[in-house]
């Protein structure tokens, strides 16, 4: 059987699992549950399972026990709420087209809009990524990954 996970890749081992259910010829054993939902390290593979640092290489594990886990989280999670986030920046291109709206905790020097486009002016990406909770320094760091790699 060949190898989906190479050595040493990330997964984590799928929340969805059934006590006494075979996931690829192997048993999932109730003493085997403490792991689900935590990530670990493949370590080893012997032709039909794997065997993860997380239990010192104690249990079989599956190939459809696990999911690899992604590198870059906060980007994958940009692209899950894409099409909710452009909704959003729409109402607020409406929203902030038919009004003057300021952050709250800023101290304003004048109660007049600044012409020139002053800080104190809502930030659209900032708001939508708070909103959502998007760490938009943590985005930027995947990207240069992603553009390192290449």
């Amino acid at each position: 059987m060949s190898m989906k996970f190479e050595i040493g890749t990330k997964v984590k081992i799928r929340t969805d699992l059934k006590t006494d259910e075979l996931y690829n010829g192997i048993d999932f054993s109730i003493d085997m549950k403490p792991y689900i939902g935590k990530e670990a390290k493949i370590v080893d593979y012997n032709g039909s399972a794997y065997f993860l640092d997380i239990d010192n290489r104690f249990w079989s594990w599956g190939e459809k026990m696990l999911e690899e886990v992604s590198n870059t989280p906060t980007l994958d999670r940009m692209l899950e709420i894409q099409e909710q986030s452009e909704l959003c920046g729409e109402f607020l291109d409406w929203f902030l087209g038919k009004y003057a709206v300021f952050e709250r905790g800023q101290r304003r020097e004048s109660s007049f809009v600044n012409a020139d486009g002053a800080s104190d002016y809502i930030n659209k990406e900032k708001l939508l990524a708070e909103f959502f909770g998007i760490d938009l320094e943590e985005a930027e760091k995947e990207r240069e990954l992603i553009l390192k790699s290449l």
